[in-house]
């Protein structure tokens, strides 16, 4: 009869801690990641098209370009970072879509990576804010030419995804 209080003991324990595990794993999921829209008076390829070029311009490597998909993905070089020893890299993703038969609407996502003197090894930190936002949509906007840009409300009214 000795045993039963061990058992019970020993049952409490590892069935307390279940909760626990499952609330700590619920606590480490990670934010969505935010991103930004900008609408364009352009065809989907057009603006696929430009959208890379801008990003190969802006000195960053297309890892991923799926014209079908609308979908590119893109990183910097590595950038020295603010500490002595350490540096950072950016990582865009981009998904275009159509919204009309003469329109698309482009969404950024900005992910950064740091790393730096430490042995913790890398971070990676999304951005909903930053300025690499501005600077690619002003870029892809010269490049697509004056009247490009499109006021988030203002995609046709029989535009498909529109008001998002």
């Amino acid at each position: 009869m000795t045993h039963r209080p061990v058992f019970v003991l020993v049952a409490a324990l590892l069935l307390g801690g279940c909760a626990t595990i499952e609330e700590k794993a619920a606590s480490l999921q990670l934010p969505a990641v935010q991103s930004q829209s900008n609408f364009y008076a352009r065809t989907k390829p057009v603006v696929f098209e430009a959208l890379v070029d801008v990003l190969e311009t802006m000195g960053y490597t297309i890892s991923r370009a799926q014209p079908a998909q609308g979908v590119i993905e893109a990183y910097s070089h590595l950038l020295e970072g603010d500490d002595p020893g350490s540096s950072r890299q950016f990582f865009i993703s981009a998904r275009l879509q159509e919204v009309g038969e003469t329109e698309s609407s482009v969404e950024l996502k900005v992910r950064e990576a740091f790393e730096g003197n430490f042995k913790a090894g890398a971070t990676r930190e999304s951005h909903a804010q930053h300025g690499r936002y501005d600077s690619i949509f002003e870029a892809l906007e010269a490049k697509l030419g004056e009247g490009s840009w499109l006021p988030p409300s203002q995609p046709s009214p029989g535009s498909v995804g529109a008001g998002r």
